[in-house]
């Protein structure tokens, strides 16, 4: 077993992702760029460096975090090796006896790669099922005048350098924590197709891709769905035609192209402030849904009854007191509807942005049909956090929404309630904590 202390970490973010069409480092996954991701997947090192060239985002990044960016030596091919020769350079000059090593573009890297790799003995790389992945590494340092000799006479692979030099397999059992993370072509297709000019990095969210890039000019966000849901969401979008939502510029099968919105007021922020900037916010947001719904014309094909929506809830009722009356509340009200309205089916603070010339438009529809109080019950459970769990802010937000949708009391608090159900209940499928959802269904069961 090798001590944590002899070991410091490089990240390798010196490839030109040409095939990516955008620096990967730069790269947003999950609202974290790729660099950071990397970077926590080399949990336990002694110190941390990135391996990128000087005129980079990952430079940037780096400099910004206060991480030593190591250039390629001159002289050398480029590739991976190189990279991993100059981390194993500044580690001897830090009297580092090993290099842990990973590249910039695994979107979930294991978290104990270091700890599995150094408990190996080192010189050591990491085998998933899918096959070898030679970059997640333990390199000793004493390879470093062997690799510069080896670099000046000839370009090997990587996997040929580690078996000369004796190195070992460590088994990881998930595949998908080496997975190479590359932008699906459409992106690219679209954006030629399109004659689209491509405006800053891509950036993966759970359910899509995303692209930033102008339109003859004029700012827009090229999406890429990977999820039904987000495909049938862009349709709704186009059918909303600007009432109320983002517009949708362009679209076929497979990406929408929207209007671009500024987000230059941030409405979980506003919420979080204060509980006068908490009130504002909801105004704000009932006042958009308001929007939504006013003279719908004939739904379109794409949206799907409200009703199926609760099958989860409906599923956990049986074994949770609350989520029963959850379930009994959701229930009753779905049956006595009678205000049908295409639903945005998750408006809450980060789904409504404000820009100058538009004001406030929703994005990420989920195109449901039901009642409209729905629409208005997640955000009194927005934004998470110790004011949505207060029983007089529930209370007083309730009051205000009623005022302004036309709708009763026990309608708004009943769909909060059966909202909030349906979360918790969604929660516990996936293995989440629901007590953020099951606190504001407490709440709005005790106001009821």
């Amino acid at each position: 077993m090798i001590p944590a202390g002899d070991i410091v970490g490089l990240v390798l973010a010196g490839g030109r992702s040409r095939r990516f069409g955008w620096e990967k480092a730069a790269v947003v996954v999950d609202g974290r760029p790729l660099l950071d991701i990397a970077l926590s997947g080399l949990g336990g090192c002694g110190a941390l460096a990135v391996n990128a060239p000087k005129d980079s985002e990952a430079a940037r990044l780096a400099a910004a975090r206060g991480l030593p960016l190591l250039p390629d030596p001159e002289g050398l091919p480029d590739g991976p090796l190189t990279g991993v020769l100059a981390g194993l350079d500044w580690a001897a000059a830090r009297g580092a006896a090993w290099l842990a090593t990973s590249p910039c573009d695994l979107a979930d890297p294991p978290a104990d790669l270091v700890a599995r790799l150094a408990a190996a003995g080192g010189c050591a790389y990491a085998l998933a099922p899918d096959g070898r992945h030679p970059l997640s590494a333990l390199w000793p340092v004493e390879l470093a005048e062997p690799l510069r000799a080896i670099l000046r006479r000839e370009h090997p692979p990587v996997r040929a350098v580690q078996d000369d030099a004796g190195f070992k397999a460590v088994l990881f059992e998930r595949a998908a924590s080496f997975a190479n993370l590359n932008t699906p072509g459409g992106l690219s297709a679209h954006v030629q197709a399109w004659g689209l000019s491509p405006d800053g990095a891509p950036f993966r969210t759970r359910s899509s891709w995303l692209q930033p890039v102008r339109a003859d000019g004029v700012a827009a966000m090229l999406k890429l769905p990977f999820e039904a849901e987000e495909r049938r969401g862009g349709q709704v979008l186009a059918w909303f035609d600007g009432r109320g939502a983002a517009r949708v510029l362009r679209a076929d099968d497979e990406a929408v192209l929207l209007e671009r919105l500024a987000g230059d007021i941030d409405l979980v922020a506003m919420a979080e402030a204060s509980a006068t900037g908490d009130e504002n916010a909801c105004r704000v947001l009932c006042t958009v849904v308001g929007q939504l719904h006013a003279g719908q014309p004939a739904p379109p094909p794409q949206a799907h009854p409200l009703r199926p929506w609760f099958a989860g809830l409906e599923r956990r009722a049986a074994n949770h007191a609350l989520l029963a009356r959850a379930w009994t509340v959701a229930d009753r009200l779905l049956a006595e509807s009678h205000e049908p309205r295409v639903l945005h089916g998750d408006i809450h603070h980060a789904n409504v942005l404000h820009d100058p010339a538009k004001g406030w438009r929703a994005i990420d529809p989920k195109g449901l049909i039901g009642p409209r109080g729905y629409d208005y019950a997640n955000l009194l459970r927005n934004p998470p956090g110790r004011r949505a769990r207060d029983p007089a802010r529930l209370g007083r937000l309730a009051g205000m929404v009623c005022e302004i949708s036309g709708l009763s009391r026990r309608e708004i608090l009943g769909w909060t309630l059966a909202h909030a159900g349906l979360s918790a209940a969604w929660s516990l499928e996936a293995g989440d904590d629901p007590a953020h959802s099951l606190t504001v269904a407490e709440l709005a069961a005790s106001l009821l």
